[in-house]
């Protein structure tokens, strides 16, 4: 099945927020039909001819991307981030933890519209450590840490969860112009 026009944003956004390793990015613009269609024929050339290997790679297609993402969506990425996130985050998909230090990311970054709830959470969770850091912890401290991570998930889940359904609505009343 094809994707379909927000499945292609969704992408963009997931490699643009550091989701997505370039080479997995690179691999689905090679694969994506969709995309061929959706962009201009040299947008579409340039991520084509994208060179993983190149010095600064990342960034050049950082800037491409997000370039393209304006082009054809203005204004519209952290709003599309913030909605992939609570409903990743309702949907059981995204956990508690990154996606509330996400979305806080995002209030931080003068997006006003989003629930001070985000903030709260994550603030809470700071002194965790992520997913990624548990390989980097002492062995012997590293089932307390964690269990700490998962308890605290727990404590926060129903906040977030909230927010979360909040932060939809929010962006249901309001239109695109507006956040």
């Amino acid at each position: 099945m094809e994707p379909s026009t927000a499945d292609v944003w969704r992408e963009f956004d997931r490699f643009l927020a550091n989701e997505v390793p370039l080479a997995d990015f690179a691999s689905w613009v090679h694969q994506s039909r969709e995309l061929e269609h959706l962009i201009s024929p040299s947008e579409y050339q340039a991520l084509i001819e994208l060179d993983e290997r190149a010095p600064h790679a990342v960034r050049e297609a950082a800037k491409l991307a997000t370039a393209i993402y304006e082009a054809h969506r203005p204004g519209l990425l952290a709003r599309d981030r913030a909605e992939r996130l609570a409903r990743g985050m309702l949907a059981g998909e995204i956990n508690i933890a990154a996606g509330s230090r996400a979305i806080a990311r995002l209030y931080h970054d003068d997006n006003g519209w989003i629930p001070l709830a985000f903030v709260g959470i994550a603030s809470e969770l700071d002194h965790l450590p992520t997913p990624r850091e548990f390989p980097l912890s002492d062995p012997r401290t590293l089932a307390e840490r964690v269990n700490q991570h998962r308890n605290a998930e727990r404590q926060y889940r129903a906040p977030a969860l909230v927010a979360a359904r909040r932060l939809l609505e929010r962006l249901a009343e309001i239109k695109p112009a507006d956040t």
